[in-house]
């Protein structure tokens, strides 16, 4: 796998996460916007897996859902 379709194989997962976290918390896309301060075209993409999310949108999605982020990053062979 390139390290290209690794990319687009990692938003689209993430993607759908999001989507799930917040169909599962009954939020429209537009509610979560308004929650995160992310644009509601913001959300789409990133639901799409068509934005590469930044950091930053990550904490304000986690901060909207009442999460904290945990992220893990580990190197495997």
């Amino acid at each position: 796998m390139t390290e290209q379709e690794q990319i687009k194989e990692a938003l689209e997962i993430l993607g759908r996460q999001v989507a799930l976290m917040r169909k599962s918390l009954k939020l429209s896309q537009e509610e979560l916007s308004e929650k995160s301060g992310i644009s509601r075209q913001s959300i789409s993409e990133i639901e799409t897996g068509k934005s590469n999310i930044t950091y930053e949108s990550l904490i304000k999605l986690s901060n909207a859902f009442g999460m904290a982020l945990d992220v893990k990053f580990r190197l495997v062979k």
